[in-house]
């Protein structure tokens, strides 16, 4: 019957634009995912091996960094190229005690210094300590509430993810952070003539 063809015919229709709508989906959806692993994955190696926005919180980087609510720039490509750390530089480095978190600290002890390490308790006594190849001395800049390097030794250089080079907030403080050493409540050893031995 007449009728029959036509429905025929109109299934037959619907089922080739389902079909063509279904390939075109698929298409869609397939440019989609790749193009999310894309960036997913520039995002990625920006993230790890050029720079980084990262918000600080503590008190061990008192008064140079506040409290809470400071956001920085790391830059990871300077660690990475291999260019060398210099002592009064910033930088973030994963906990040698906990290396799923992170820690912001200054760079006072290079590979070959002598550091004279100040007794934290009064039971303690004063240690002479050489910096290890391959390894850095970071201290915090609030010497009365950080766990650094005084607790956990020095700190491979292998654990450094970046240098902190710029800082977004809070926007009054908005700027490239100078890399001096001598830097306002930061507590630098000081270096003995005679014996070599930071103070």
């Amino acid at each position: 019957m007449a009728w029959r063809g036509a429905f025929r015919s109109f299934f037959s229709r619907a089922r080739a634009r389902y079909m063509r709508s279904s390939a075109e989906l698929l298409d869609e959806t397939r440019y989609n995912v790749v193009d999310l692993v894309k960036f997913s994955c520039t995002l990625y190696c920006l993230h790890e091996y050029v720079a980084d926005v990262t918000a600080l919180a503590g008190p061990s980087m008192l008064p140079t960094f506040n409290e809470a609510g400071d956001i920085v720039v790391v830059d990871c490509l300077h660690v990475k190229l291999g260019r060398p750390l210099q002592k009064g530089d910033i930088v973030i480095a994963r906990s040698p005690s906990n290396p799923s978190n992170t820690v912001c600290k200054r760079v006072l002890g290079l590979p070959g210094d002598r550091i004279l390490i100040q007794p934290q308790y009064w039971y303690q006594q004063e240690q002479v300590l050489q910096v290890p190849p391959g390894m850095l001395w970071l201290e915090g800049d609030n010497p009365f509430n950080s766990t650094d390097s005084r607790t956990y030794g020095p700190v491979p250089m292998a654990l450094v993810k970046g240098l902190v080079a710029f800082k977004l907030y809070p926007l009054h403080e908005f700027g490239p952070l100078p890399r001096t050493f001598r830097r306002p409540g930061a507590r630098y050893p000081k270096l003995d003539r005679e014996t070599g031995i930071r103070k």
